[in-house]
């Protein structure tokens, strides 16, 4: 209960993060909001619970994509890390595998 608590005063937290991701236009909607929730599963589970995410929308998938992203740079802005996130997430898989 207390993680579940948790993690909506952090989504509350980051709604205009949410908000200024969602203003340039350059996601659909429904993957923002999954960008969005699982941002805040993925500060409280790196920063607060040390353990494994438990809401979110592809937890497992995101968390181990913030995770790879924050670690590789740590001064990551929460907004850098959602749009580079969903950049990420919505890649074609074709340009995954290219390297493109």
């Amino acid at each position: 209960m207390v993680q579940f608590i948790s993690h909506e005063v952090g989504t509350h937290l980051l709604i205009e993060v949410f908000n200024q991701v969602m203003q340039m236009n350059r996601f659909k909607y429904s993957d923002g909001y999954k960008a969005y929730e699982n941002m805040a599963e993925f500060y409280n589970v790196k920063f607060i619970f040390k353990g494994q995410p438990l809401y979110g929308y592809d937890v497992k998938k995101y968390y181990q994509i913030y995770t790879d992203l924050y670690d590789s740079n740590q001064n990551i802005s929460p907004t850098d890390l959602m749009v580079k996130g969903l950049e990420i997430f919505t890649a074609p898989l074709d340009s995954l595998s290219s390297g493109t």
